[in-house]
């Protein structure tokens, strides 16, 4: 590969999907079984019990499904679900197999999870008191190529119609603390390299607050503190002037206006020597809350063996949805950047000073900078290889509900809306 090519021609990307969210008790099940056990072990079962109804009901309409076991053998001695698995099943210390267990190789560890969807648990996804008693959870989904996020994707939406199915009672979704994550990365060993993350990371100070941010419901600006102050929270060591130089490799994927405008948030990403420092300018913590989106993440690879890590840019931006069209669009989104990420550099340079210049036009009006953004992010995404155009008309409707203050993905309980319900 040449300088000004520093990825394949042919270089595809994956994307994972993170969907967090509140669900009530398995009820009938608890009534059954937990009479008998020691009380200590009630919370953990609980929430396995409802993990398990829902991974059981993603097999039963087709789905490879699996759901993570917080209790395991060493701290409660009998669980039901465990006991009663059929003798064929995979039931790993911490992790159990749904249905046909083909797919999984022992020898991958818990690499192999990552070709299923998975149920597991989460923490602080509430603020709302009638909710907070209820199992906090997080659908995974199996990693994804360019092509299911394209394409119709009928198994996003089977996926999700079946969760809210499931249960006695709706889902619950409290939109800022319940998010809709996406991991984005060249689909190789290893996933990204420090220069893709630079790249990515570069496109959303771009796109962050004109874009990102407007497009998502209001509430998740009170949880993610916006990138651009990242800068300003680095530890000392870490600390640039208010107008550093860029050095030769940077300038030349940065147009000028950019750089001057942006240069101290950006000489932090482009100075990094390896992922090691990027994820020491991205991870501040308030209280129990991550505050900065993105991320950079680190994963046991799915194709790989135990001890392989790939790393991810996780997008953390939007609000968990069941809406299949809100959650792939926005997905598409995420693959728009991703793809202009891979260009060749003067390319990306070129690319990102048309989406930079789309940002700065609009002036007073910051509907038009958003929109004109969102357009400019299209374009130069299909001159990249994406397969199709984002939907304009999709994100003009969805912007002016979010600035608006109204998410139709949500009731005024916070339940889970299907789109079928929206007319979607």
């Amino acid at each position: 590969m040449s300088d000004d090519k520093p990825f394949p021609a042919d270089t595809q990307l994956q994307i994972g999907i993170e969907i967090e969210f509140v669900a009530p008790h398995n009820k009938e099940w608890e009534e059954c079984h937990l009479a008998d056990i020691d009380p200590f072990n009630h919370i953990s079962l609980s929430k396995d019990a409802c993990f398990h109804r829902l991974a059981e009901a993603l097999d039963a309409v087709g789905l490879p499904a699996s759901y993570q076991m917080k209790t395991t053998s060493l701290n409660c001695s009998r669980n039901p679900l465990r006991e009663q698995a059929p003798a064929d099943s995979i039931v790993l210390e911490t992790y159990r197999i749904m249905g046909d267990a083909s797919r999984y190789k022992r020898k991958d560890g818990r690499a192999g999870l990552f070709k299923y969807w998975l149920v597991k648990g989460e923490y602080h996804l509430t603020e709302t008191e009638t909710y907070k008693e209820w199992i906090m959870c997080e659908l995974t989904s199996p990693i994804l190529s360019e092509s299911d996020i394209s394409g119709p994707f009928p198994e996003l939406d089977t996926a999700l119609t079946t969760i809210a199915g499931a249960l006695d009672e709706t889902p619950h979704i409290f939109s800022k603390r319940s998010g809709l994550h996406v991991h984005i990365s060249p689909a190789c060993a290893g996933g990204s390299s420090l220069l893709f993350a630079q790249r990515i990371l570069t496109l959303v100070v771009v796109l962050d607050q004109p874009v990102l941010f407007p497009l998502c419901d209001p509430a998740r600006r009170d949880l993610i503190r916006p990138f651009l102050s990242a800068a300003t929270l680095a530890p000392v060591d870490q600390i640039v002037p208010t107008h550093p130089a860029l050095d030769a490799r940077a300038l030349a994927h940065l147009p000028p206006s950019l750089a001057a405008a942006e240069g101290r948030i950006l000489t932090f990403i482009w100075r990094a020597a390896t992922l090691a420092d990027l994820q020491h300018i991205l991870e501040h913590h308030r209280a129990d809350l991550l505050t900065v989106a993105p991320l950079l993440c680190k994963h046991k690879h799915a194709g790989g063996g135990e001890n392989e890590v790939a790393t991810t840019v996780e997008f953390r931006h939007a609000q968990a949805s069941f809406s299949k069209r809100f959650v792939r669009e926005w997905c598409r989104l995420v693959l728009a950047v991703g793809r202009v990420g891979v260009l060749p550099v003067s390319e990306y340079r070129a690319a990102l000073e048309r989406i930079w210049a789309a940002v700065t036009s609009g002036g007073d009006d910051p509907g038009g900078s958003t929109l004109a953004a969102v357009a400019a992010l299209s374009a130069e995404a299909v001159a990249a290889g994406i397969a199709g155009e984002l939907d304009l008309e999709y994100w003009e409707r969805r912007y002016s509900e979010m600035m608006k203050g109204c998410n139709p993905d949500i009731d005024e309980n916070g339940k889970v809306v299907l789109d079928e319900r929206q007319g979607v």
